[in-house]
């Protein structure tokens, strides 16, 4: 269905090309994954099925139609039976989802009811039918994905492209993506897929098409994220990673080791046990002839797995233990309060005696006892009685012992209250109506002197 031939492609005055003598098939049906490092052709090749860019050597054919020869009037009516899905969405800001996807029906001129229609399947069968009327802004990153999906297959196209669709997406998100591709891909159209995600691609097990620096590396019908070791993309890749390093999103070499496993021999009779067996369960010695030991188990090759750790740096305990012994800095526990241990003593009230004043007295003298007012005017009031139930700082009892007595004024004595001096206001109406009565006591008027005046 798809065919390149010998393509090549450069861009610019780069020495390396971007496509490089690439050769392959994709078939109806297919379900391809393309991978590599970043810049080793695959959006290019992407591209190039799109019609986007042509090739400079060679040939691309698309269902047995030469690309290059096509006529640009028939392009976008080609480009009606591809279906784009990128990486960053691309949907229409200012247009619901159900816009979004009804527009790539609305520009074939389809009508209303047929548009009505086609997308709510859609929408329906990409689980987006509830949020038909949401802008993009107004969903997640997934959501908006599956949006992008349902706009790509709702003119039921014959390819599908998607570069990179989970790669702005949550494990679980992407899952949901890929069922969607698994149920267009089954009932019949072609998906080719560029991606860097390698549990996607391994859990699968689909075809798998790999590009190094624009060559054409792996082709493998079922085939793992990482080449199998002897293979030409294994070499290519183990090379490079010795010379500069391969970073954790590109395709790895994978490694083989040989474990050859071998049963332990039975001890002799009358050794002594070593330290591994003190601590296992004693084996009985066999009282007949010794059987003759197992022979070893061949060597089996078992793939080693490329494993990728973080690691932190550990905490000093020497700093962390000095630290928590030295207390803190200007506080003296001595001066805390014992708030758990109160003497039973401090929780009754202690007998308070009167603050010492120029008036006090050693007993209280009745309110009603004299009706004269004295020379003194201030009562001496005595100090508030401690109740806490908690001991209080000694700083805090001397400042309240400190603390100026409050005076209480007797009932019968009632000193006269000074009148408030007038404000500005009132001394200003005060004068203006002394200036008022001048004049109209005054023989004839202010008014009349002056206009016998003119």
């Amino acid at each position: 269905m798809i065919r390149f031939e010998h393509v090549t492609r450069h861009y610019g005055d780069a020495d390396a090309p971007a496509l490089s003598d690439i050769s392959i098939e994709f078939n109806r049906a297919d379900f391809v994954f393309l991978i590599g490092a970043s810049g080793s052709g695959k959006s290019s090749l992407l591209r190039m099925v799109l019609r986007e860019s042509l090739p400079q050597q060679g040939k691309v054919s698309v269902a047995g139609q030469n690309l290059s020869l096509m006529l640009e009037r028939r392009v976008p009516e080609y480009r009606r039976s591809i279906g784009m899905v990128f990486q960053d969405f691309r949907l229409l800001p200012d247009k619901t989802v159900y816009d979004n996807v009804a527009f790539a029906m609305r520009v074939i001129g389809a009508s209303r009811s047929t548009i009505r229609k086609q997308v709510m399947k859609i929408l329906s069968r990409v689980k987006l039918d509830h949020l038909a009327k949401r802008f993009p802004h107004e969903i997640s990153g997934g959501e908006q994905q599956r949006a992008a999906i349902a706009r790509a297959i709702v003119n039921s196209p014959a390819i599908i492209l998607a570069d990179e669709p989970t790669g702005n997406l949550d494990p679980r998100a992407s899952e949901e993506v890929m069922k969607i591709l698994r149920w267009i891909n089954a009932s019949g159209t072609t998906v080719i897929m560029a991606t860097h995600d390698r549990p996607i691609v391994d859990r699968m097990s689909r075809r798998v098409v790999q590009l190094h620096q624009g060559k054409l590396v792996r082709d493998e019908p079922n085939g793992l994220y990482d080449p199998p070791e002897g293979s030409e993309a294994w070499e290519i890749l183990s090379a490079e990673e010795a010379a500069t390093g391969l970073r954790a999103s590109d395709p790895m070499p994978q490694r083989t080791q040989l474990h050859s496993v071998v049963a332990p021999a039975a001890p002799a009779p009358g050794s002594a046990p070593s330290s591994d067996a003190e601590t296992a369960a004693p084996t009985p010695q066999p009282t007949g002839p010794q059987a003759p030991e197992p022979h070893a188990r061949a060597a089996e090759p078992v793939t080693a797995v490329n494993h990728y750790r973080v690691t932190w740096p550990q905490d000093d305990a020497a700093s962390d233990s000095a630290s928590d012994s030295q207390p803190g800095a200007g506080v003296d526990a001595a001066d805390l309060p014992q708030f758990d241990a109160i003497p039973a003593a401090e929780t009754e009230p202690a007998e308070h005696t009167p603050a010492p004043g120029p008036a006090a007295s050693s007993e209280p003298t009745p309110a009603t006892e004299s009706a004269e007012p004295t020379t003194d005017p201030v009562d001496t009031v005595p100090a508030a009685p401690k109740t806490g139930s908690a001991p209080r700082l000694n700083w805090l009892s001397h400042a309240e012992d400190q603390s100026p007595p409050t005076a209480e004024p007797k009932a019968e004595q009632q000193s006269e209250v000074p009148r408030p001096r007038a404000s500005a206001a009132e001394a200003t109406y005060a004068e203006s109506q002394r200036t008022a009565e001048q004049i109209r006591s005054s023989k004839g008027g202010l008014f009349r002197r002056s206009r016998r005046q003119r």
